[in-house]
């Protein structure tokens, strides 16, 4: 005979099937069983996701509707020049790593 963990819900105060994961939910009420521990996961993914040196983040000029049409002309050209930039450097650093084996 296999026994399932339960768990009691904080905020119905009913005991629910419970997986031992951090996004179980309650059976009656659909609240988080461990809300603690998917703060905290969802915190750790978040500073993981901010911790990612590797990455070239640029971010292009931004348009926008109150712009009048010359500086969204300017801009769009802008922009263009920045996404010329970033396949230019890619493709160079994609020839390096091929070149290097």
């Amino acid at each position: 005979m296999a026994f399932g963990s339960t768990k009691k819900c904080k905020n119905c105060g009913k005991w629910s099937h419970w997986n031992q994961q951090v996004n179980d939910t309650c059976e009656f009420c659909g609240h988080l069983l461990d809300e603690k521990a998917f703060l905290a996961q969802a915190k750790s993914e978040a500073e993981a996701n901010e911790k990612k040196p590797n990455q070239l983040n640029m971010e292009l000029i931004k348009i926008y509707p109150t712009d009048s049409l010359f500086v969204k002309m300017g801009k769009r050209v802008v922009q263009a020049v920045q996404i010329s930039f970033i396949a230019i450097i890619s493709f160079i650093l994609w020839f390096l790593t091929m070149l290097a084996g």
